[in-house]
């Protein structure tokens, strides 16, 4: 991976200040996906933070859409998890219907 370049000052090479998981609490998501994997780069001169989605991590537009998106998320809950995930309120109606058809074919 090069090193980036700050859009500010020309020239001038950000430096790779951490990767870190950053919370983003999103309800239509589970728990143990609320969390976005970026590398934090600095500016030296004027201190401008950028994120970059690091390289080993999908893309959203490569990811999976409607029920494929949420079936791969859900795989391998409990079913405890899964009734958890179908009876929340807080869901989308699309992540309930996923985690009710994981527990549907568990049977």
């Amino acid at each position: 991976m090069q090193t980036p370049i700050c859009v500010r000052c020309p020239g001038v090479k950000l430096r790779l200040r951490s990767r870190e998981l950053i919370d983003v609490h999103r309800l239509d998501r589970p728990a143990f996906d609320a969390a976005l994997d970026v590398r934090i780069w600095v500016c030296p001169n004027c201190r401008r933070i950028e994120l970059q989605w690091p390289e080993d991590v999908p893309l959203p537009e490569e990811e999976p859409e409607g029920e494929e998106k949420y079936l791969r998320q859900l795989r391998g809950m409990s079913d405890k998890e899964l009734r958890s995930v179908a009876e929340s309120e807080l869901r989308s109606e699309e992540i309930r219907a996923a985690a009710r058809k994981l527990l549907e074919e568990g049977k």
